[in-house]
């Protein structure tokens, strides 16, 4: 019969042959997994609390309207993107973090990255992208004609 093996193993043998697989392929792994455990731990922890909030006044043995449903899951989703952007974006900066070969590159670690990004825009430049004030008043002129 096989053995189970460890979670903790079960991804080692691939990148312990040599050259199996290209120090390439990880890099990153890190920066995108500090911003999705906290993503979905905020989501859960948050549709808890936000469907108790829209529960309020609600008859607890019958069943939630889905409407009620929504309103939990649409206050938990924009509170958790609210909270983790900033993370989203220093990843999508570090990803497209390209130099020429030997040149070192801008952002070396997310800490290093978010630094870089407050020292030039300021705080809210961790949230540049989020709303696009400037693009939706150009809709809405050329949609007035």
């Amino acid at each position: 019969g096989g053995q189970l093996k460890p979670v903790s193993r079960i991804g080692l043998p691939p990148v312990q042959q040599p050259g199996a697989v290209d120090p390439q392929f990880w890099r990153g792994n890190a920066t995108n997994c500090s911003r999705v455990i906290p993503t979905y731990a905020l989501r859960f922890t948050l549709f808890g609390r936000f469907r108790e909030l829209v529960s309020a006044g609600h008859e607890p043995a019958q069943p939630l309207p889905l409407s009620r449903q929504m309103a939990a899951g649409a206050l938990s989703g924009g509170t958790t993107m609210l909270a983790t952007f900033p993370l989203d974006l220093l990843r999508t900066r570090m990803s497209a973090d390209l130099t020429a070969a030997g040149q070192p590159r801008a952002y070396c670690s997310l800490p290093a990255a978010a630094r870089a990004v407050v020292r030039a825009q300021g705080v809210p430049g961790l949230y540049q992208g989020l709303v696009k004030p400037d693009s939706l008043l150009e809709a809405e002129k050329s949609r007035r004609g």
